[in-house]
């Protein structure tokens, strides 16, 4: 039985995939730094979006790998990923202030990803 509002798979991650797209979130979250609050609310949102499809591209790696595959660079970058899809919500939820400085360690987070 099959769910109608269940959204299909995404395809597994490839790795250079991976790398240009953490490359250019990160780019993207360090001229981010700059936004005044509100569009620096929107920005977030837009890149917690890409993140989350990164990362559910990285889990369908996973499952569509094979018994006995190495899959300890994908699961560092799954761990990645969702450090830097916390440290974003740190920005978009804060108990106080906008915390800017969780962008510059999402973004380091995302440049470590990039060069396993």
């Amino acid at each position: 039985m099959s769910d109608e509002h269940t959204l299909p798979s995404p395809p597994p991650l490839d790795t250079p995939t991976l790398v240009a797209r953490c490359r250019t979130l990160a780019d993207r979250l360090d001229a981010a730094m700059g936004l005044a609050p509100s569009p620096l609310q929107i920005e977030i949102a837009r890149r917690e979006r890409e993140l989350s499809q990164l990362r559910d591209g990285l889990i369908a790696r996973l499952r569509a790998a094979s018994p006995g595959d190495d899959t300890a660079r994908t699961r560092a970058a799954l761990t990645g990923i969702n450090t830097a899809l916390s440290l974003l919500f740190g920005v978009e939820y804060p108990s106080g202030a906008l915390e800017r400085t969780l962008l510059t360690q999402a973004a380091t987070t995302l440049r470590g990803v990039a060069t396993g």
